[in-house]
Parts: C-alpha cells; structure tokens; sequence
C-alpha cells in the first residue's frame, strides 16, 4: 500500500494529489470517452465543503494534465455495505446503541440520496451476509434492530474479504463500505492483510470505520489497525477511534453527512495507458481531499 501524495500547486494553493489505480469503473451518467472519481472536500475543522466546480479541482493523467468535464455533487446513489461484529461483551455499549448509531446512518442517507442502496454483514464469529442489496428496506431495518450477540470473537479480514465481493457487484459504482467494530473483541482473521487490501482496492469502495474501545481489556492486532486505517486512507474514506456511546453516534452521523457531501469528478482521459497513474487535486490553502489513492502494480 503507497500513502496519498501532498503536493503544492503553482500560486500557493495547497493541493492534495490522490494517486488512483486504473481501471475507473463508469457511472450511467459518462460516456465511454468519460472517467470520473468520487471525492470529499474538508476544511482545517473536518467539515465538508460544498459548492465546488470545476474550476477548484486538479486532475493528472502519468502527470498530464486532464481535461475536467464536470466536478458537482455525486448524484448517483451510493451502495452502502454496513458491515459490524456487532460490539456486545461491553455493557457501555449494547446493542440498542448499536442499533440506533447504524439506524441513524442508514436514515440520513435516505434522506439525502432516497435511492441509497443498503446491505448489512455481520462477523462476531462467522461472517453472515444478513441482508443483501436487493433486499427490501424493512428487512434491513428489521435486522438493524436484532444486533445482540454473546460471541467473544470476530474475523474483520475475513469480512472484508466479503464484503469486497459483494461490493464489486453492487448494484451502483458509487460505493462505502461502513465498519463498526469493537477493539476489545480478539479477532481470528485467516485472510491476509495484504489480501484484504487489493480484495478492497479492486471493489472500488471507500472504506469508512468506527473502532469503538473499552476502558479496559483492548485486544492489540496489528493486522486490524493496518487495515482499518491504511485502508480508510487509500480508499477514499476515514477511520475514527471512539470510547464512549455518544462517540459511536456522533461518528456514524459524522461519516453519513461527508458520504453525502460527495463530489463526483468526471474528466476525459487522455494519454496513459491501462495501468495509469491518476492524481486528483483540490486547490486551496487548509481544504482536505479524501479520495482514492492505490497505485497499480
């Protein structure tokens, strides 16, 4: 895995440069001569920044400048995997509030993008695939609310192992894979983490996650941290690290509200070739880009 690359732009405008992989999925909305890249804007305080264009964003093709088609708010739904060990084993958080943070997730996004489409994995134990994409709202609401559990370990890689499969056949190309887990349960992953970490990367999904902790008996994993936070990174997405219910909330709020503050970057591209290397840009001083940033092997 490579780190996202800081560059200064010409004038002084900060520039946050993604290096993106090839093979840019398309949306319904480009044509064939047409690539585009989901994006997130912050400023200095981690709020999202809205009513960018074209003209604020920067895109490299092998260091070619790009012609940018369109930079505006994603309008195509997202396809959104909640994926969770379900916390349990802590009485500071139970699974009411469990329940109640991924229920308020889901209702914004309703909200904001009404044709959002919604999946739920579970892996406290064995990974479960409770609900898919094409299931009825009402059946994920169901399960959101049966999120108990007594099971003492979980399998995050081998999660997301899924999780990527399922992603890839997602029914939009706008795609979040959204983690809470608890730190305080040991994890008996079998899959690598380098495995884990192309599975994502070839999903096209931006990773978000919430790592909740106990005030005592955390389980140390190297393997989880590498993958929570490099691929958060990578992906486009966060990670934040909560020890209190309120924390919990407050993220998953936190992280529905810059899912939907999306912008989606669309540019021709011209030159390269299939194993490209793409940089994306926003200009101006204390602006954040969270954006894609693998690098083809």
């Amino acid at each position: 895995m490579t780190l996202p690359l800081l560059r200064v732009w010409p004038r002084g405008a900060v520039v946050l440069l993604a290096v993106l992989g090839a093979y840019l999925p398309a949306t319904t909305r480009a044509t064939p001569a047409q690539a585009h890249v989901f994006v997130t804007v912050v400023d200095a305080k981690g709020r999202s920044v809205d009513g960018l264009g074209v003209s604020d964003f920067v895109v490299e093709l092998d260091g070619k400048p790009q012609e940018i088609v369109r930079a505006e708010k994603a309008q195509e739904p997202p396809s959104i995997l909640l994926m969770t060990d379900r916390l349990g084993l802590n009485s500071n958080y139970t699974a009411f509030d469990l329940s109640k943070a991924l229920n308020d997730f889901v209702k914004a996004l309703r909200t904001g993008a009404p044709d959002s489409k919604f999946a739920l994995t579970t892996f406290d134990g064995p990974v479960v695939q409770v609900t898919g994409f094409t299931s009825a709202p009402a059946e994920l609401d169901k399960a959101l609310g049966r999120l108990s559990t007594v099971t003492p370990t979980a399998a995050l890689l081998d999660a997301m192992s899924s999780a990527a499969t399922q992603l890839s056949r997602a029914p939009t190309a706008r795609r979040v894979l959204l983690v809470v887990l608890a730190s305080y349960r040991e994890d008996q992953s079998s899959v690598r983490t380098d495995v884990a970490g192309e599975q994502l990367r070839l999903s096209n999904a931006s990773l978000w996650a919430v790592e909740v902790r106990g005030e005592r008996n955390n389980f140390s994993s190297q393997a989880r941290e590498e993958t929570l936070d490099t691929g958060s990174k990578m992906s486009g997405g966060l990670r934040d690290v909560v020890a209190s219910r309120s924390g919990l909330g407050n993220s998953c709020k936190r992280f529905a509200e810059l899912i939907l503050s999306q912008y989606d970057v669309t540019y021709s591209p011209a030159g390269g070739t299939g194993r490209s290397r793409l940089a994306v840009g926003v200009k101006g001083s204390g602006l954040r880009l969270l954006a894609p940033s693998w690098l083809s092997k």
